[in-house]
């Protein structure tokens, strides 16, 4: 009774189990590698936003004016 359709379909499920194991570590390998390229993107980031308070007023300055700016051509 050695059916060789029933051999083939005993073995897929190995053949699955074992696809899975590939897709999962390279799950992983992929989380592992956006986890360090999101830290690195939050370090720029970090760094990028460091401002000074002068550079702080500065802004409030110009946002102020660009406000200013935009209400005056609608009166």
């Amino acid at each position: 009774m050695n059916d060789p359709k029933a051999d083939k379909a005993e073995t897929k499920p190995l053949v699955k189990i074992s696809n899975k194991v590939i897709e999962i570590e390279e799950y992983e390998s992929v989380m592992r590698q956006s986890r360090k390229v999101l830290t690195r993107m939050d370090e720029v980031l970090d760094n990028s936003t460091n401002i000074t308070p002068e550079e702080t007023s500065d802004w409030k300055e110009f946002w102020k004016n660009l406000k200013d700016s935009s209400t005056k051509k609608t009166d």
